[in-house]
């Protein structure tokens, strides 16, 4: 998932992004020094942390809010972190977990909520998304399959977009329009969005 992705999402919500760099701390300290400005980046650090510390409660509702719709869209992306010591960065991951149920005049607002990991192990969506009941929309990473393997009461269904779901499966026979041919129990295949908004209307 890259940021054009993020973008369109939020778009689609009226909300316009500018094409804005974002800068680690030293550069922030390096750019405020060429104006005259001397702020120590543990300074700047502080700043960010406090920040941090207060909106902490509306991050947790803006995450409680998203998950506890019956619909989800799921998906991570690389984000590289700064590795001390090395001279370099590490890959980490940002989990983007989204809803947005205006398509079919559903009453939840569109909202995302990001989770940072520091890697991609199925254990994070696992832990992220243990109080979710209900569809799950996601590519094709194993390990949201495992997610639905593990719930015994079933209250997990994944849906692929059409293009994630054809990968592993280039031969399938006699296929249907409306659904795919034979499927694991709790995996659910919608040719489009479009389809999937007539499913959720019957």
């Amino acid at each position: 998932m890259n940021r054009e992705v993020h973008v369109r999402f939020w778009e689609r919500a009226g909300v316009r992004l500018p094409c804005a760099t974002h800068f680690p701390l030293h550069r922030q300290a390096q750019m405020l020094k060429r104006q005259g400005i001397t702020l120590d980046r543990s300074t700047l650090s502080a700043w960010v942390g406090r920040a941090c510390w207060w909106l902490t409660p509306l991050y947790e509702l803006v995450l409680g809010t998203v998950l506890s719709s019956n619909k989800l869209f799921a998906d991570e992306t690389t984000l590289p972190v700064l590795d001390p010591g090395r001279g370099k960065t590490k890959t980490g991951r940002l989990w983007c977990y989204a809803v947005d149920d205006r398509p079919w005049t559903g009453s939840t607002h569109p909202a995302a909520a990001y989770v940072f990991s520091e890697d991609r192990r199925g254990e994070h969506p696992t832990e992220h998304l243990a109080a979710f009941r209900g569809t799950l929309q996601v590519d094709g990473y194993a390990g949201f399959g495992k997610l639905v393997e593990a719930r015994s009461d079933a209250s997990i269904k994944l849906a692929f977009c059409w293009a994630h779901a054809r990968r592993p499966r280039k031969t399938c026979g006699q296929c249907s329009r409306e659904r795919s041919f034979a499927r694991p129990a709790g995996w659910c295949f919608w040719q489009d969005d479009r389809q999937r908004r007539d499913i959720d209307q019957e």
